[in-house]
């Protein structure tokens, strides 16, 4: 993984522990789950613009 998308997801990171720092388990679980998902939005840039920005 690039530095680049590694500063994405410590970012992402930062503010789950912020909202849920009492969570570890939660925490840990959401960075297996970031390390994975956040380089392949990245890489599918246009689904996800497509899913995310549509649906709201």
């Amino acid at each position: 993984m690039d530095a680049k998308m590694q500063a994405k997801i410590d970012g992402f990171m930062e503010e789950v522990k912020i909202r849920n720092g009492h969570e570890p388990e939660f925490i840990q679980a959401v960075q297996e789950v970031a390390e994975t998902i956040i380089p392949y939005i990245a890489r599918k840039k246009y689904i996800a613009v497509k899913t995310f920005c549509c649906a709201w």
